[in-house]
């Protein structure tokens, strides 16, 4: 994922982050987020929050 970061500015502007100036979070940062998201089921909870988000504007997806 941190490579991934260096390399797509898609996923530099989804992160707000400037690789000339910003520090890039580490693959053991984002891991830590992720399980703390998994942790307190945050994830569920955004996961709906978006769907919701993208059917309010007619985008929905299948999977």
């Amino acid at each position: 994922m941190e490579e991934d970061i260096y390399d797509r500015v898609t996923f530099q502007k989804f992160l707000d982050i400037d690789i000339a100036f910003d520090q890039v979070p580490d693959e053991t940062t984002i891991l830590r987020f992720r399980h703390f998201l998994e942790e307190k089921k945050l994830h569920e909870r955004f996961f709906r929050i978006i769907n919701q988000i993208l059917e309010d504007k007619g985008i929905m997806l299948k999977e």
